[in-house]
């Protein structure tokens, strides 16, 4: 998964509440606006998914590990993996 989507990470964790934030006052915007529904879909798409989160942090059987790729710098960095070598 993204490095942003790590638990663990506090950078992460700004980045993901200013996202979620923006998104659900946008939202709230444009529904009072009443913004056509490609705009609402739209942003919809960006709100928080706690559900599909959570499945994807804790609900696949056999309990396996999460990986999260490393934060890219202004160079490209590589990195290794078990399940994706080379």
């Amino acid at each position: 998964m993204p490095w942003t989507e790590n638990p663990d990470d506090p950078a992460a964790r700004k980045i993901r509440v200013a996202q979620s934030s923006g998104a659900a006052k946008l939202h709230a915007a444009l529904r009072l606006s009443g913004a056509a529904d490609p705009f609402l879909d739209l942003v919809a798409n960006s709100l928080t998914n706690e559900k599909a989160m959570t499945t994807l942090h804790e609900g696949f059987a056999g309990k396996p590990a999460r990986l999260f790729l490393p934060k890219m710098g202004g160079e490209r960095n590589a990195f290794t993996s078990a399940a994706l070598p080379a």
